[in-house]
């Protein structure tokens, strides 16, 4: 159950912190198309220790070539001990 949690909040950390990556490239895109319509939804059905509460991806439509903004917030059913090793 902890390498779950611990990897769950490597995810949502990994998400939050990363640094701009380098521009990829969608082929068959035209420059200026969008993307849209992005949606996620909990399967965890209460039984996950760690679960992402909200996911949003801006902007909406998202335009090519851009930059995409992710952000999460998510909570945990057991306690967080410091140091996670």
């Amino acid at each position: 159950m902890h390498f779950l949690m611990r990897t769950l909040l490597l995810i949502v950390l990994g998400l939050l912190f990363a640094g701009p990556a380098a521009p990829a490239r969608i082929i068959g895109l035209n420059p200026s198309a969008q993307l849209g319509g992005f949606s996620w939804d909990n399967c965890d059905e209460g039984k996950d220790p760690a679960v992402i509460e909200s996911l949003t991806l801006e902007p909406d439509p998202i335009v090519v070539p851009g930059n995409v903004t992710v952000s999460a917030q998510g909570k945990t059913s057991v306690p967080l001990i410091s140091p996670q090793k």
